[in-house]
């Protein structure tokens, strides 16, 4: 319990797991359609499923057959057609042919560029342009020995060509850090999960500038640009303000903006007062040498409106200035109530200083 104490206690994570892995569908290939040679088929794909996740933003998935599938007759180029026509069509293709001699397993594979594949015009095009990988013939001596070669096609292989493809190391994580509960957590737009108090990491996100937003009843929404490198996880800390201070802080920054421009109208028309072609710089409350009419510019008998300008145009710029760098999170009670202060004192020390001082003529 003292230890725990003294070292702290980790904040909770909670792993979200995003889907954006691009697909790489597999076909397996065997003369003779038994259940142990589907069997085989299944942990062939599983073993390379494991290395792709593992090393790269790809994930494996199974083709299963179908009409079409019968119909291509194992043809590389026609498979990649059909495959091309799922509603979320892959981005590669691993054509596997498993020949079994005995207690011996030939295992010899073609990975496809589907996009380049259904862009080929003949054979030769697709030969040249959409086959990218032609792993060398592997012969397994047992079942296991062919799952561990799909294990290791990927480093083995394909590191290479996935490497130049941008595909290699190609996925981070985004830790959003929060303390409210079931809020919604949207990645550039996208619904992703909602959030638990403490660490929410996403995982398996894409590189790049990524945008991370939260929504939750009650308040304001909140979002952040974070930048998500390879193997890396990019921290962000989402604090959300609840919806009342977040339309005060919005009265606040509006009325102090009325106010600061009020001030500054008052200042400079108090301050220079045109008569003919002349002007005259008003400086004191009651009617001197030199300054025509009432040169102070007066309400009534007493309020000064060069004074009262100054303060207003003061304590509107604590207004705008202090929820800007000084209180960026919740209702900014401090900066209201030093505007207030160092307006009032603006003017009862200008007004002070003012009324000593005798107006001189700026130009005749």
């Amino acid at each position: 319990m003292f230890l725990s104490a003294l070292v702290g206690t980790a904040a909770p994570v909670e792993q979200i797991a995003l889907d954006e892995r691009a697909p790489v569908d597999v076909v397996v290939r065997s003369p003779y359609a038994t259940p142990e040679s589907r069997a085989g088929g299944l942990a062939i794909i599983t073993a390379f499923d494991r290395a792709l996740r593992e090393h790269t933003s790809l994930f494996a998935r199974e083709v299963k057959d179908s009409p079409d599938l019968v119909a291509a007759r194992g043809d590389a180029r026609e498979v990649a057609k059909v495959v091309a026509r799922d509603p979320r069509p892959p981005r590669y293709l691993l054509l596997v042919t498993c020949v079994e001699a005995g207690e011996q397993t030939r295992l010899t594979a073609l990975f496809v560029d589907v996009g380049r594949a259904v862009e080929a015009r003949d054979d030769a095009t697709f030969q040249d342009v959409a086959v990218i990988a032609r792993p060398a013939t592997f012969t397994a001596p047992h079942s296991d020995g062919a799952v561990t070669w799909a294990a290791r096609l990927v480093e083995d292989e394909l590191k290479g060509v996935l490497e130049r493809e941008g595909v290699w190391d190609a996925l981070g994580s985004i830790d959003v850090e929060t303390e409210i509960e079931g809020a919604e957590i949207r990645l550039d737009g996208q619904l992703v999960g909602t959030s638990r108090s403490g660490i929410n990491r996403l995982t398996g996100a894409r590189l790049g500038a990524r945008s991370v937003s939260l929504a939750a009843a009650g308040y304001a929404p909140w979002e952040a640009r974070v930048e998500v490198t390879a193997g890396a996880t990019v921290h962000t800390l989402a604090e959300l303000v609840a919806q009342g201070a977040e339309t005060g802080r919005t009265s606040v920054l509006w009325a102090s903006v009325g106010l600061a421009a009020a001030g500054a109208v008052l200042l400079t028309y108090s301050a220079v007062e045109a008569s003919g072609d002349s002007r005259y710089l008003c400086l004191e409350a009651k009617p001197g040498d030199g300054c025509p009419g009432r040169p102070f510019l007066t309400f009534g008998s007493s309020l000064a409106v060069a004074p009262l300008g100054l303060g207003l145009a003061i304590g509107g710029a604590t207004g705008v200035v202090g929820p800007e760098f000084l209180e960026t999170e919740g209702f900014p009670w401090i900066s209201v109530v030093s505007g207030v202060t160092l307006g009032v004192l603006t003017y009862v020390i200008s007004a002070s200083l003012a009324s000593e001082l005798h107006p001189t003529p700026l130009s005749e």
